[in-house]
């Protein structure tokens, strides 16, 4: 079944699910679990945020 942003996933007892986005990363969800999807913070599980960069330091025009 297709979810959405916010849609939550509730696994009761001893059975189990997977969750998986279209871009890799997944989360298996436990008995007694209820799980939120949130592509946001499924995204950062993928790449650490320290590699991301997030300014580039550009020299002035005329300048080398």
């Amino acid at each position: 079944m297709e979810l959405k942003e916010g849609n939550r996933v509730m696994v009761s007892g001893d059975s189990n699910a997977v969750v998986e986005y279209y871009f890799g990363c997944d989360h298996a969800v436990q008995g007694n679990e209820i799980y939120i999807v949130d592509a946001e913070d499924c995204c950062l599980t993928l790449v650490p945020l320290d590699s991301i960069p997030i300014a580039i330091a550009v020299p002035p025009p005329g300048t080398k």
